[in-house]
């Protein structure tokens, strides 16, 4: 569930860009789901998706220590 907030955003910053770096915030701070994050930031999960990627934000949070784990393990 979401609530609504209000806050006071520069001029030079429009309303789609202050939902996206919030829910890129939250997202890398543990405090959201990816999916809670795009709909924070009002895009669908793929292109919220492709958006993290193209700023070299991690979608999967894997430790490579896990991963060399996991595959020794397999």
């Amino acid at each position: 569930m979401l609530t609504e907030v209000k806050f006071k955003k520069p001029i030079d910053v429009s309303e789609a860009d202050a939902k996206f770096y919030l829910a890129v915030k939250l997202f890398e701070e543990h405090r959201v789901s990816l999916e809670k994050a795009s709909e924070i930031a009002e895009y669908p999960l793929d292109k919220f998706i492709e958006l993290l990627s193209g700023k070299n934000i991690p979608v999967i949070d894997y430790p490579v220590e896990d991963l060399k784990e996991d595959i020794l393990n397999a």
